[in-house]
């Protein structure tokens, strides 16, 4: 989902595989990104100003099957 906020922000937010991830783009440079593991209950924050590897590898987890992995992992 792409959700445009009444000041001026942005809100991107993907829920798959068990995972919530929601960036809000609050302004250039300044965004705050949040992940919680349905699975863990464990919840994650993110401060990003330009570096954006750690969400990649976040986006990368939400793709992943987890059944699949759990089922290798056994």
């Amino acid at each position: 989902n792409l959700v445009p906020g009444s000041d001026g922000s942005l809100q991107i937010e993907w829920h798959l595989n068990q995972y919530d991830i929601e960036i809000d783009v609050l302004e250039p440079y300044d965004i705050v990104a949040t992940r919680f593991d349905h699975v863990t209950d464990r919840d994650e924050e993110l401060e990003l100003q330009s570096d954006f590897s750690a969400l990649a590898n976040w986006i990368t987890d939400l793709a992943a099957d987890r059944a699949l992995i759990e089922q290798a992992e056994a």
